[in-house]
C-alpha cells in the first residue's frame, strides 16, 4: 500500500492542532516563530487566560504539544505558552552541542518568556520537557514557580531507561533509519513503544495527526538523531544534592507502567525535592492520556493552590 504525504505539511499540521483544540473548546490567541539568539526560530502557540502566572507547557522528545492539549483544561483558564523545541513541531532544525547539555533549554526558555513578556511561569513538562525544565529551574530558579512533571522526565533521574528501540538509535546511522518518513499507521503503531499501548487509541484522530505531520519535516529528520545519541551521557542525570536545592513546589504524574522508569524509582529519584508531591495513575508514559479524569484533577489541585 503506498503511503500518501502531505503536500503542505506545515498547513497540514496547524489545521489538525486547530480541530483538536476545538474539540476542549479552546483555541489559538496566538501562532508565532521567537527569534533565539545565536539559535534556532522556535514555534510558539498561545491560549488566552487570566491574569495568574501562565503555564510554561513542553513537549517531550519526537513529540508535540498535541498530546497535552487534553490536559489542558487542567490549568484552570490560565495563559498557555507552549513552544516546540528545535527540529519538532514547526521549529527549526539545529545542532546540538557535544557536552553542556543541560545548558540547552536556558537560551530557548529565556527567549520564549522575553517574547511573551513573562518574568515568572509554572512550568509543566512531559518527558524530554520535564528534564529540561529541571535542567532550568535549578538555572533559573527565580523564573520558575512551579514545576509539574508529566511520566518520567526523559533521562534526569538515576535508573531511567530508554526502550531498546530508542537505545539503538543513539548509534550513528540507526537514528536516520528509524526517522524517515513513515505512513500514519506505522507512525501511530511506533508510538506505543513509548508512550505505551492503547494510548492514543480513544483520543480525537488529530492527536496522532499533528504528530505525524511534524514527523515527516525535514526538520525533524535532521535534528531527531542528534538528540538520540545524547541521551547516554552521564552528565544529563541530576544528583539527589541538586533536587534538594530545588526551592519550589514541584509535581510528578507517573503512569504505573511508565516504560521508562517505573513509579517506585521516580518517588525514590525525586525524594530530595522538599516539596514534592507524587500522583501515581494507572498508565504509561503519558499517564494523562490513560487516566484522563484523575490527571486533570490532580494537576488542576496542585495548579489552582498556587498564584
Amino acid at each position: 500500500m503506498t503511503t500518501t504525504f502531505p503536500t503542505d505539511v506545515a498547513s497540514a499540521y496547524r489545521d489538525a492542532e486547530a480541530r483538536l483544540l476545538a474539540e476542549y473548546g479552546l483555541a489559538r490567541s496566538d501562532d508565532r516563530m521567537v527569534e533565539v539568539p545565536g539559535g534556532p526560530r522556535l514555534h510558539v502557540i498561545e491560549l488566552a487566560g487570566d491574569d495568574r502566572l501562565p503555564v510554561l507547557l513542553l513537549h517531550g522528545m519526537a513529540a508535540v504539544t498535541a498530546a497535552a492539549i487534553p490536559l489542558i483544561p487542567a490549568f484552570g483558564g490560565r495563559r498557555v505558552i507552549a513552544p516546540d523545541w528545535p527540529g519538532h513541531g514547526l521549529s527549526d532544525a539545529a545542532e546540538l552541542p557535544g557536552d553542556g547539555l543541560r545548558d540547552i533549554p536556558l537560551p530557548l526558555l529565556d527567549a520564549v518568556l522575553a517574547d511573551a513578556g513573562v518574568e515568572r511561569a509554572h512550568l509543566v513538562g512531559h518527558s524530554m520537557g520535564a528534564q529540561f525544565s529541571l535542567y532550568y529551574a535549578l538555572a533559573r530558579p527565580e523564573r520558575v514557580a512551579s514545576l509539574t512533571i508529566l511520566g518520567a522526565p526523559g533521562v534526569a533521574l538515576p535508573g531511567t531507561r530508554a526502550p531498546f528501540s530508542m537505545r539503538l538509535m543513539a548509534f550513528p546511522g540507526l537514528a536516520q533509519l528509524f526517522t524517515k518518513p513513515v505512513s500514519r499507521e506505522r507512525y501511530e503503531a511506533n508510538s506505543a513503544m513509548t508512550l505505551g499501548e492503547r494510548t492514543v487509541a480513544g483520543w480525537p484522530r488529530e492527536l496522532v495527526d499533528v504528530g505525524w505531520y511534524a514527523s515527516l519535516r525535514a526538520e525533524f529528520q535532521q535534528t531527531a538523531p542528534r538528540y538520540y545519541r545524547a541521551l547516554g551521557r552521564r552528565e544529563l542525570t541530576l544528583t539527589s544534592e541538586e533536587l534538594a536545592s530545588l526551592a519550589l513546589p514541584v509535581h510528578a504524574l507517573w503512569g504505573d507502567d511508565d516504560v521508562f522508569l517505573k513509579p517506585p524509582a521516580g518517588r525514590a529519584g525525586l525524594a530530595s525535592v522538599a516539596d514534592l508531591t507524587f500522583t501515581e495513575v494507572p498508565g504509561g508514559h503519558a499517564p494523562w492520556l490513560n487516566s484522563p479524569g484523575p490527571s486533570e484533577q490532580a494537576v488542576r489541585a496542585f495548579l489552582d493552590a498556587r498564584l
